[in-house]
């Protein structure tokens, strides 16, 4: 079959639990919450915006392939 390995004790407990910590005020909750019902903090993380640098190349790239199908 396959080079599986079987999941460590640290993966056993991290993932079997219904339940994970709030990283603001340590309560449990749900794992599918979105917030904490204890302090209402958002346990979802917001989508952060690209870098600078990843737009810059991506506007490089962009030229670049302009400039080869204007030659």
């Amino acid at each position: 079959m396959g080079d599986h390995e079987a999941p460590s004790q640290e993966d056993i407990e991290r993932f079997s639990s219904v339940t994970r910590t709030c990283p603001h005020c340590k309560e449990d909750v749900y794992d599918d919450a979105e917030l904490c019902y204890h302090c209402g903090e958002a346990l979802v993380q917001a989508d952060k915006p690209l870098p600078i640098w990843v737009a810059a190349a991506a506007v490089l790239v962009l030229l670049g392939m302009l400039l080869m199908i204007l030659r």
